[in-house]
This record gives structure tokens, C-alpha cells and sequence, in this order.
């Protein structure tokens, strides 16, 4: 299934004033590469990296994050 959401401004602050960005409208993907001792986490938006990153394996960690 694939969402349709109406354009909105690419950035805007938020009520405490921090600049948050608007991804509607966009495809993202979270891979994750799940080991013992570490898990690796990508971020991608319309086949452009966002973040990755490293983390114990923790999925309280995972969620806050």
C-alpha cells in the first residue's frame, strides 16, 4: 500500500522553535543489520542516505532513537 500526502513546506519550526523537517509525500526506508554484540541502522529518503549509524543491541535503545 502506498500513502499520498498533500505537499507541505520542507522545513518548519516547531513550538519549542526547532527546525523539523516535513517528509510527506516521501518513500522511507530503515534497514537494519541485526547482530549479537551490535546493530547497524540506515535511514534512506527517495534513494538518498539520511543517517546511519551504530548502536548496542538494545530495542528500548532502538525505539528512542
Amino acid at each position: 500500500m502506498e500513502l499520498q500526502f498533500k505537499p507541505a513546506p520542507a522545513t518548519k519550526a516547531n513550538e519549542k522553535g526547532i527546525e523539523v523537517k516535513n517528509y510527506n509525500g516521501k518513500k522511507i526506508y530503515i534497514g537494519l543489520d541485526v547482530h549479537k554484540k551490535g546493530w547497524q541502522v540506515s535511514i534512506r529518503i527517495d534513494n538518498r542516505e539520511i543517517e546511519n549509524y551504530s548502536m548496542d543491541p538494545d530495542p528500548d535503545q532502538l525505539y528512542r532513537s
